[in-house]
C-alpha cells in the first residue's frame, strides 16, 4: 500500500473510532431497594380460634385461597374461596401491619419452632415438621374469632356463606404450605407459609393476589396447621416501603424482631463459613442469618438468648437480644 493510501485508510480508522466512541451511554434506571420489616409472635393457648378451612375449598396445599372480603358475600364452595371454618380450636398470634407506600408485597414466615411438632409429616425421612404454619389477612377492623357464620339455606355444603360475624368475615387471604414435594417427609418440602401480591389464588373471581394500599391497615393472623401446639413464628414482611405494625383488640403473644449481626473471622480476618448460620434456642431454630457481606450474617429475632450453630455444630457461643443484639 503507497503512503497516500495508507494515509487515507488510517483517517478512515480514525473517523470509525471516534464515532464508536461518540455513541451515547445508555444507563439503566436506578431501581429502588425493597425494605424488609421482620416481627415475631408466640402462639400460646391465650388466644384460640376455629380457623378457617383451607383444605375445603379443594386444590393444593400451596394455593392462595380468597374469602369471602373479596369475592360476593354469597358464592359456591366450587370458586376456589373459603367458604368453612374448622371444628377445633388452633390458638393464633395477630397484629395489624400499614404500607406506607401503595405496591407489592410478601409476606413470609422466615422461621417457626412449635410444639409438638406434627408427627405425620415433615423433613428427611422421619423428621415431624416444627414449623408448619399458616397464615391469614383481613381487613382491619373486621376479623372476630368469636363470631359465627350463617350458611345459606343453613348448611355449609355448596351454599356458601349468607352472612359471617365470625373468623370469616373481613377475610382476604389464607395460605398453608410454600412447597410441597409430593411426599410427607422430605427436604424438598417447606410448610411454612407466604402470601405475595402478584402470586396466583386458587379462587376463579379472584385469580392473583392483589396490591396493599399506603395507609390501609390490614389484620394478619398467623396460626398453625395442627391444632392445639404452642411456639414462637417469624415473619418478613418486604416490599416498596416500610409497614408499621401495631396491636389489635386480639393481640397477645407479639414482640418485635430486632437484626442481629454475626461476624465470623478466619486468623482473625473476615471469613465465610460452610453451610448455616442459625440462631437457635433448645436445639430449634429460631432464625436462619442470611450472608451480607463476606464474613458478616444477619438474623430477625424477638427478645432473648440464641446458641450460634454453623453448619449445625455448636459454636459455644451465644447473642442476646434485648432491644438491640449484645
Amino acid at each position: 500500500m503507497d503512503k497516500k493510501k495508507c494515509k487515507k485508510f488510517l483517517m478512515t480508522v480514525l473517523t470509525l473510532a471516534m464515532a464508536v466512541c461518540l455513541l451515547p451511554v445508555m444507563v439503566p434506571p436506578a431501581v429502588a431497594a425493597d425494605t424488609t420489616t421482620s416481627l415475631s409472635g408466640t402462639l400460646t393457648t391465650v388466644n384460640s380460634f376455629y380457623r378457617p378451612n383451607l383444605g375445603s375449598t379443594g386444590g393444593s396445599i400451596t394455593d392462595i385461597h380468597v374469602g369471602p372480603e373479596l369475592v360476593p358475600t354469597t358464592y359456591l364452595a366450587d370458586s376456589g374461596a373459603i367458604y368453612q371454618a374448622e371444628d377445633s380450636l388452633f390458638n393464633y398470634f395477630t397484629v395489624n401491619f400499614t404500607p406506607a407506600v401503595t405496591g407489592n408485597y410478601t409476606l413470609t414466615v422466615t422461621s417457626a419452632s412449635l410444639s409438638p411438632a406434627a408427627s405425620d409429616h415433615g423433613y428427611g425421612t422421619s423428621t415431624g415438621a416444627a414449623d408448619d404454619t399458616t397464615m391469614f389477612i383481613y381487613l382491619a377492623g373486621k376479623f372476630n374469632p368469636d363470631g359465627t357464620i350463617t350458611f345459606v339455606n343453613g348448611t355449609d355444603q355448596n351454599d356458601g356463606i349468607s352472612d359471617s360475624s365470625g373468623p370469616l368475615k373481613g377475610l382476604m387471604y389464607g395460605q398453608d404450605d410454600i412447597a410441597a414435594s409430593g411426599s410427607l417427609y422430605s427436604d424438598l418440602n417447606n410448610f411454612r407459609s407466604q402470601i405475595a401480591s402478584g402470586a396466583a389464588t386458587a379462587d376463579s373471581n379472584y385469580p392473583t393476589v392483589g396490591q396493599f394500599s399506603a395507609g390501609t391497615t390490614y389484620t394478619l393472623v398467623l396460626t398453625s396447621y395442627v391444632s392445639g401446639v404452642t411456639g414462637t413464628i417469624n415473619v418478613d414482611i418486604t416490599g416498596p416501603g416500610s409497614v408499621s405494625i401495631s396491636s389489635n383488640s386480639y393481640t397477645s403473644g407479639y414482640d418485635t424482631a430486632y437484626t442481629a449481626t454475626i461476624n465470623t473471622r478466619t486468623d482473625g480476618s473476615a471469613a465465610d463459613v460452610t453451610g448455616s448460620v442459625e440462631l437457635k434456642q433448645g436445639g430449634s431454630t429460631i432464625a436462619t442469618a442470611s450472608k451480607t457481606s463476606t464474613g458478616t450474617y444477619t438474623a430477625s429475632a424477638s427478645n432473648g438468648t440464641y446458641d450460634i450453630f454453623i453448619n449445625n455444630a455448636d459454636t459455644g457461643t451465644d447473642i442476646t437480644i434485648n432491644n438491640a443484639a449484645n
